[in-house]
């Protein structure tokens, strides 16, 4: 199954998506850095073994892009092989 969390940006996507996953690592670090699992167990909030694709990290990675927006100085996804 796949999930889409979308929304404005600052409203608190990739902090929901965190508390799902107990993931509390800090924006750009690797996965090495996420909590085990022991850890998240013990935490206050239940966890949910997902795995969560940040769009944007995606989209770079795999070179998804048609060109970039100079107004928005960012990237212009390639909505057809996204």
């Amino acid at each position: 199954m796949r999930v889409a969390v979308t929304g404005t940006p600052g409203t608190g996507k990739t902090a929901a998506t965190e508390l799902l996953t107990g993931d509390s690592r800090e924006p750009g670090t690797s996965d090495d850095t996420r909590e085990s699992a022991e850890s998240r167990e013990s935490g206050e909030h239940p966890t949910v073994d997902l795995d969560v694709v940040h769009l944007n990290d995606a989209i770079h990675a795999e070179g998804l892009t048609t060109g970039h927006d100079e107004e928005r100085d960012s990237a212009v996804a390639d909505v057809d092989a996204v």
